[in-house]
Formats: C-alpha cells, sequence, structure tokens
C-alpha cells in the first residue's frame, strides 16, 4: 500500500492527476480482461469438462488450487514481458512521424474483418464458431506482429492494427487474405487509411480511423481498400493500386475516392 501511495503521488506530480488516472484506468481495465481470460480457459478446459463427466466437488477445489498456485509463474511472466513490450512501445514511438499536435501521430490503419459472420454465427454450433474465431484471431496476431504493425484490438470478427509504414500495412492485409484463400468459413475483408490518428490510451481515434472502419464495409470478400494518399505513401513497393471510384460512407457529406490493392 506505500508502495501505491508513493506511485500515485509522484506519478501525478510528473504526468498530472487527470494523465494518470485515465492511464491507471486503462491499466485497470487491461489487468480485468487478463482475469476474465484466465477464469474462461479454466472453465473451459478445466472445470467444465470435470463438471460434464461428474468430478466430485474436492476434485474441482484441488484443480482450483493448482490453478490458483500457477498464477505466481503468471505474474512473473507478465513482469517481464511487460518490459520487452515497452521497449518495443519506445522503439515504435522514437519513429513515428508525429501529427499536428502533441496527441496525434501519423500512421496508417487497418481493418479487416470476416464477409457474412453474423449470417455464419447463426448456422455453427458455438464449438465451430469459436474455432473460426480462434483461427483468424491467432493468425491477424501472427501476421501483424511478424511484418512490424502494432494489433491494436480484436472486436470479435474484426482486427484493427496500424503502422508506422503504408507499405507493411498494404502486406499485412494481403498476407491475411493468402493465408485464408480456400477457407471457406473464413472470408476476410479490408480497408487502410493514412493520417494523423489521436493516440490516447492504448488506442488510435479519429476521422482517419472513422474513415478506414466505413471503408471495410464497402468492400467485398478478399478485397482491399485504401485511400489516394495512402497509395501515395506506398509509392514504390511491390504493389499495384487500381481505382475503385467514389463511395457515399456513413458519416460522410461527401463521396470517398477509393482504391484497391493487388500485389505488383
Amino acid at each position: 500500500m506505500v508502495a501505491l501511495t508513493r506511485f500515485l503521488e509522484g506519478g501525478a506530480a510528473l504526468f498530472g492527476e487527470g494523465p494518470l488516472l485515465r492511464f491507471l484506468r486503462t491499466v485497470g481495465s487491461s489487468l480485468s480482461r487478463i482475469a476474465e481470460a484466465a477464469v474462461s480457459v479454466f472453465y473451459a478446459t478445466l472445470e467444465g469438462p470435470m463438471r460434464a463427466r461428474g468430478t466430485t466437488e474436492r476434485q474441482l477445489a484441488e484443480a482450483s488450487v493448482r490453478a490458483i498456485e500457477s498464477i505466481d509463474t503468471l505474474q512473473t511472466m507478465i513482469h517481464d514481458l511487460f518490459r520487452g513490450h515497452m521497449e518495443v512501445a519506445i522503439e515504435r514511438f522514437r519513429h513515428t512521424e508525429l501529427g499536428r499536435s502533441v496527441h496525434t501521430a501519423r500512421m496508417t490503419v487497418g481493418f479487416v474483418d470476416l464477409v457474412g459472420f453474423t449470417t455464419l454465427s447463426s448456422s455453427m454450433r458455438a464449438h465451430d464458431l469459436v474455432e473460426v474465431i480462434e483461427r483468424f484471431e491467432a493468425r491477424a496476431h501472427d501476421v501483424i506482429v511478424a511484418r512490424g504493425g502494432r494489433l491494436v484490438k480484436l472486436i470479435g470478427d474484426e482486427v484493427m492494427f496500424v503502422t508506422l509504414d503504408a507499405a507493411a500495412a498494404c502486406d499485412i492485409a494481403l498476407a491475411l487474405f493468402e493465408d485464408f484463400a480456400g477457407d471457406p468459413a473464413v472470408l476476410p475483408r479490408g480497408a487502410l487509411a493514412t493520417g494523423d490518428l489521436i493516440v490516447r490510451g492504448g488506442d488510435y481515434y479519429g476521422p482517419i480511423v472513422n474513415l478506414a472502419a466505413r471503408i471495410v464495409e464497402q468492400a467485398v470478400p478478399n478485397e482491399l481498400l485504401v485511400t489516394p494518399e495512402l497509395a501515395a505513401h506506398a509509392d514504390g513497393a511491390q504493389l499495384r493500386f487500381e481505382p475503385a471510384g467514389k463511395r457515399m460512407l456513413k458519416g460522410f457529406d461527401v463521396p470517398v475516392t477509393l482504391m484497391t490493392v493487388e500485389r505488383g
């Protein structure tokens, strides 16, 4: 408790009380998600199957104790992982082109989602649906990280990511399309936009993010739609951009010019 008090006092003096509280809310929500994920894994892999087999309460209690004991190892692992992620985040921000204010950075934001997921989810068993989502999420994570992007969040059937380089964002989206080629259950589509993003609490906001989120709704399976601004920043890469006309997007007063992207 003493250490926490000192942290709060020192953090408030260094960063200000408002920014510190916003940061702590982010920490709290992240830890809450980790806790929920841990409990979910325990129930899905241990308690649920054990109850289905008619396991005794004593056996369930013993399994719970073993799971709780493993938390000590998890805490140490999280500490080490946090230091590694801090180093990556610091390096990314050092190479980020600053926007027009201290709250913005010039980056490329991308969305890739699954076409027809609502219909698919209503016709599949829960177990099969979970497998589809987990396959999509796992591959999205691996592809984005391996190609220098940052996975911002997974939103059910959609992934949001950012990159410092426009060409890298195109490569990420196209790689996901290629990975799921021939998989009838996973029909990805994507959208990218480059510009000033509002950076806040480990997330990204603003008109450019909204633009990319609306553009993805216009794409068909295995189609990557981008703005002309992105195409200009990815000039020289092994990519081919073709006009895709103008589209009226929800929340935008005038038609937006779009382009498609394929490997050159």
